[in-house]
């Protein structure tokens, strides 16, 4: 077994549809980040959100992570597994646009098999969507 550290070179974007389509034309504002990361730490704190302290007075949103990953053509004939160690709240995972995995549970980890989905010889691409704007809820 190989195991990578798959934590460096993400790009996240806040946002709707809307944003990700002014994304994918070449705008958007888009931010290069390490994980783990807390994106819901960069809204503006309001005492009006109905998270109220549960959230520390930070309101949800929807957030799209994207990694590009190379994978050579050794990795053919290899299971390829990423562990997500926690996304909050509800993640929807893609590869290569392709709909990988959905987990619900924002506590806890879980794994995604890539295999199906990968180009090998070429760049891949790994979009997490995380949805955090459900209200009430709590981290």
């Amino acid at each position: 077994m190989i195991r990578k550290n798959f934590n460096r070179d993400w790009r996240i974007i806040k946002g709707s549809n809307s944003s990700m389509l002014s994304m994918l034309m070449g705008g958007g504002d888009m931010s290069t980040i390490q994980l783990p990361h807390d994106a819901m730490t960069h809204e503006k704190v309001t005492p009006d959100t109905k998270n109220g302290s549960q959230t520390g007075f930070y309101p949800g949103a929807e957030y799209v992570y994207l990694k590009k990953l190379y994978v050579p053509k050794e990795w053919l004939e290899k299971t390829v597994i990423v562990e997500f160690e926690g996304v909050y709240r509800t993640a929807m995972v893609y590869v290569n646009g392709h709909f990988a995995k959905k987990n619900l549970c924002g506590y806890s980890n879980f794994y995604v098999t890539l295999d199906p989905f990968l180009r090998y010889g070429t760049e891949n691409e790994i979009k997490v969507i995380a949805d955090n704007a459900a209200e009430l809820n709590s981290r």
